[in-house]
């Protein structure tokens, strides 16, 4: 036998000792699950246990899922030798109800069989040998975590991994792998910022290209970020032979237990200087190490040559300085730490929409109308994030056009749309001589051939057209109420879906009868009803931002810009519907017109601060790369503006978001050169935002057109006083230092170059 596999029976084979008074550390190996259950420690999410040995500590908490109760339950090993298992004592009696474990006394922990400061004995003597991390080949301002400087690393096993939060969830990585031994051979790919890793059957393939048989080789691996920010990692690929031995010895030193295994693998990982397998090891250990203070020094010992700034800052709150110092020693020098610590990602902002201070006008002596404003948006399961911002603006553009306004939120069913049109008719005392305004955003749809309005009492589970017609008003039967009422003109308009859910009863052939709208009484005249689309499509844009939706948008730009004759408002509304929303198509319906109706807006009226507003709201927007929901505010700005300055600059920013996302979808397929032409055209029309440039310089460098990558590089490096500068002047030295044949193109690039002056996203002001 071995002595490998002697070490492994001696794992197995460990009895678990009689627990001590006091003792707290010990968990529960999960062997076998009846039902399913789902495990969490604090309010973190639950995850599945599955019976393959899922750990639990006491301070977790389980709950079965499971309706019948019977089907319930754990069993955990309770004999490593024979695999035996017992029945976990926890008895569940409600479905989904979390039970806290904190009751139960676990099995004590198993006895380890090296102790913590062994291991980092053992990577102290090859650092002092000269294997370090810090070796003068790496380097860089981009926080990688693997492979760790200097480390041995198997093939098979190869890959990369950083700190997703580095950057903006929508950047991509540039990645590149040679050989330092001078050949051509170069790997180069791509991968989203937010992925965290990389590695793939195509980097497997090409480093067992560039390795023969029983041979090790160096390589290098540099990452290249947005901004210019790098990362490099001398890596050592031992011979086929040392490999397939390591993992001879891993596969026989694993048993049952994540624990042992998790301190076996990072014994056998230091032995060999496979520093990022050990340091994995470290990680599963500070997850198993809750309330054991011995299990965290031998996770700080498997950390301490690696990357995982963060986890051995969680370990060194919890161990003493001394501690701390004698199994980690020297605070090994992070990749990031030289340029100073890594910006977070900029923080999730949701777009705002701000009121037009323009805009607040005092309303006339003499009124234009009344209006009742619905808003429901707190639905079970489907928010709509936009009916604020529909009622608030849209209550202050009909303030301003003389209405007085009524708001309701969140009705629940038809008898409260009723109660609040006739509330409001009678508080604020209706005439005849009044435009009865009433207006709903929420969520809609067409059931029986009509249109429904949705009441937030809708069931979190609605089956059945019975539930529909139960818990929402029909827009034909809220018109019904309107014609009942004093005012002799009215205008009913509708924010929200008209999709096609349910087929209708008795229709022809299965079919549901053609979706539409039919006034109740034809012959009561000046009457009005708009749409924001037709029947069987959805309004787009309801729960995505944080904005108005588009319909509501342009019924208010047409308040503001058109004669105010309501067939004119709609037309207007109608046309910048189209312009913002393409697939939408707003409806009209109207009855005879016996008198003209005219919405007249009072006072001044600046439709420019609305498009204002939506470029500044689109700054986080910008700095998050979150170019979607970038484009819905500079389109809608550039539809919506009216000065000239303000309509190209909107435009620049289109074209520049539109550059970006495709430029970003070329480098995912592989086309360096068209991607790299659109981040360079993309940079001309910003030429503050720098970053892009770098992209360009960056795509070029890939698509391997040196020459190019090198003007690029050269025009950044003359900003002296720029960030992004001192990166091209870096990557610029390295490119002319292997090839001075370029040395020229980039004196002549340097000496064109003019000074870059600006805000990288300048805010509008509104005029005082």
């Amino acid at each position: 036998m071995s002595a490998y596999r002697r070490v492994l029976a001696a794992l197995l084979m460990t009895t678990f000792p009689a627990a001590s008074q006091g003792q707290s550390a010990g968990y529960w190996l999960i062997g076998q699950v009846g039902g399913k259950w789902e495990y969490r420690i604090g309010q973190e999410a639950g995850r599945e246990i599955t019976g393959e040995y899922d750990y639990l500590v006491p301070s977790g908490e389980v709950r079965c899922l499971e309706d019948d109760l019977r089907r319930c339950e754990l069993r955990y090993l309770a004999d490593p030798r024979s695999g035996a298992t017992r029945k976990l004592p926890v008895q569940p009696r409600q479905n989904g109800r979390w039970i806290s474990l904190r009751n139960l006394t676990p099995p004590p922990p198993p006895v380890l069989p090296i102790t913590a400061d062994a291991l980092a004995a053992k990577f102290k003597r090859v650092t002092q040998a000269g294997g370090s991390r810090t070796a003068s080949a790496c380097g860089g301002d981009f926080p990688l975590r693997a492979p760790v400087c200097g480390e041995n690393i198997d093939v098979s096993d190869f890959n990369i991994h950083w700190l997703p939060a580095a950057e903006p969830a929508a950047a991509r990585l540039a990645i590149l792998v040679e050989p330092v031994d001078g050949r051509s051979d170069v790997f180069r790919a791509t991968s989203p910022a937010s992925a965290g890793s990389y590695g793939d059957a195509r980097l497997t393939d090409f480093l067992r290209r560039i390795q023969q048989p029983n041979e090790p080789v160096d390589i290098t691996v540099t990452v290249l970020a947005d901004g210019g920010r790098t990362a490099r990692r001398l890596v050592h690929l031992p011979p086929s032979t040392s490999t397939n031995e390591y993992e001879s010895r891993v596969r026989a030193a694993t048993g049952p237990d994540p624990v042992l295994n998790a301190i076996a693998t990072m014994s056998l990982a230091l032995d060999e200087s496979m520093w990022s397998r050990a340091g994995e090891a470290g990680l599963r250990l500070i997850d198993f190490s809750v309330g054991w203070r011995r299990l965290q020094e031998y996770a700080l010992a498997g950390t301490c040559q690696s990357d995982f700034e963060e986890q051995r800052a969680r370990l060194r709150k919890s161990l003493s300085a001394a501690t701390y110092a004698r199994i980690c020693p020297v605070s090994p020098v992070s990749s990031s730490a030289v340029s100073g610590p890594v910006e977070p990602a900029p923080a999730a902002i949701e777009p705002a929409v701000a009121a037009d201070p323009a805009n607040a006008a005092v309303p006339p002596k003499i009124r234009s109308g009344i209006a009742l404003l619905i808003g429901n948006s707190d639905y079970w399961n489907l928010p709509l994030n936009s009916v604020k911002q529909d009622l608030e603006n849209m209550e202050e553009a009909l303030k301003a056009a003389g209405f007085e306004v009524s708001v309701q939120r969140n009705l629940k069913g038809p008898r409260q749309f009723v109660e609040a049109l006739n509330g409001m008719l009678q508080e604020k005392g209706a005439t005849s001589d009044d435009v009865l305004i009433v207006y709903y955003s929420g969520h809609g749809l067409q059931l029986d051939g009509k249109a429904q309005l949705l009441g937030t009492g809708i069931s979190t589970a609605p089956q059945v057209a019975e539930d529909v017609r139960a818990n929402a008003q029909s827009a034909e039967g809220l018109l019904a109420q309107m014609e009942r009422a004093i005012p002799e003109t009215r205008i009913l308009i509708m924010e929200a879906c008209r999709d096609s859910f349910f087929s209708t009863q008795g229709a022809a052939d299965g079919q549901a009868q053609r979706a539409g709208f039919a006034f109740q009484q034809d012959d009561v005249p000046n009457t009005f009803v708009m749409f924001a689309n037709r029947p069987g499509l959805p309004a787009p844009a309801r729960s995505d931002y944080s904005l108005m939706g588009p319909f509501t948008e342009a019924l208010i730009y047409a308040l503001r810009n058109s004669s105010g004759e309501i067939l004119d408002v709609f037309e207007v509304a109608a046309q910048k519907t189209k312009e913002m929303s393409p697939q939408q198509e707003p409806v009209l319906h109207q009855s005879r017109l016996i008198s003209p109706v005219v919405l007249k807006p009072r006072g001044q009226e600046l439709q420019d601060v609305r498009a204002k507003n939506l470029l500044n709201d689109a700054e986080p927007l910008y700095r998050k790369r979150a170019w979607d929901r970038f484009l819905v505010n500079v389109v809608r700005g550039k539809v919506l503006a009216s000065s000239q300055e303000l309509q190209q600059r909107l435009s620049r920013e289109v074209e520049f978001a539109t550059l970006v996302k495709e430029a970003a979808s070329l480098e995912e397929a592989g086309t360096w050169g068209d991607a790299a032409a659109r981040w360079q055209k993309a940079a001309g029309l910003f030429p503050a935002r720098e970053w892009v440039a770098m992209k360009s310089a960056v795509a070029w460098l890939l698509e391997d057109d040196l020459t190019r990558a090198v003007q690029s590089l050269a025009v950044l490096a003359a900003q002296s006083e720029s960030v992004t500068a001192s990166r091209a002047k870096s990557l610029l030295a390295d490119l002319l230092k292997a090839f001075p044949a370029l040395e020229a193109e980039a004196t002549t690039a340097a000496q064109r170059a003019g000074k870059i002056t600006g805000d990288e996203f300048e805010i509008v002001k509104h005029e005082e």
